[in-house]
C-alpha cells in the first residue's frame, strides 16, 4: 500500500512538472487564475468529502456575512445556495450608476463516483459560482466584475481553498 501511494506521488509531480514545461507552448496561458473563470463567475475551491463539505459551507459563509438558505443534493452532486446578502456597491459599481448590490454565492460539490470510502463517504470537486446584481434603471441586472469586488471575491475563494485542504 506504501508503495502505491509513493507511486501516486511521483506520477502526480511528473504531471505537474511536465504541464509546467510545455505550458508555455500551449494556445492558452495558464496563470495564476488556473481554475477560475471570473467572467463567469465561478472558482474552483479544491476537494473535499462528505463530512466536511457541509461544515466548511456553514463554518466560512456566514464569517462573510452570509446566510445560508437551501441546501441541495442529487445524485451527482451536493450543493450550497446562500440567501442574497445586499451589501454597499463598491466605487467602480457606484461609478456604473448602481445604487445598490447584492450578491449570492453557491457552491457546488460535484460527487466524484469511485472515490467512496466508509470514512468520509464520497469526495468531492467543489467550485463557487457567484452573482453581483445591481439595481440600475428601476431593475435588478447583473455587475460586470470590477477590481474591489476581484478582490473581495478572492478573499472567501481562497480562505474556502484553506479550509477544503485542511479537511482533505
Amino acid at each position: 500500500m506504501p508503495c502505491s501511494f509513493l507511486i501516486r506521488i511521483f506520477i502526480l509531480f511528473l504531471s505537474i512538472f511536465s504541464l509546467s514545461l510545455t505550458s508555455s507552448c500551449l494556445p492558452f496561458s495558464f496563470n495564476k487564475n488556473l481554475f477560475m473563470n471570473s467572467e463567469k463567475g465561478v472558482y474552483f475551491l479544491g476537494q473535499t468529502d462528505t463530512r466536511y463539505f457541509q461544515l466548511t459551507c456553514e463554518e466560512v459563509l456566514p464569517f462573510y456575512g452570509f446566510q445560508i438558505d437551501i441546501y441541495e443534493n442529487s445524485q451527482l452532486a451536493s450543493e450550497v445556495l446562500t440567501k442574497w446578502k445586499i451589501k454597499d456597491p463598491f466605487i467602480a459599481e457606484k461609478n456604473m450608476g448602481f445604487l445598490e448590490s447584492k450578491v449570492r454565492i453557491k457552491i457546488r460539490g460535484e460527487i466524484l463516483t469511485e472515490s467512496f470510502s466508509l470514512r468520509g463517504g464520497y469526495k468531492y470537486n467543489c467550485f463557487l459560482e457567484i452573482e453581483n446584481v445591481g439595481y440600475k434603471d428601476n431593475q435588478y441586472t447583473l455587475i460586470p466584475n470590477c477590481e474591489d469586488f476581484e478582490k473581495y471575491i478572492q478573499m472567501i475563494v481562497n480562505h474556502l481553498r484553506e479550509k477544503f485542504i485542511k479537511y482533505t
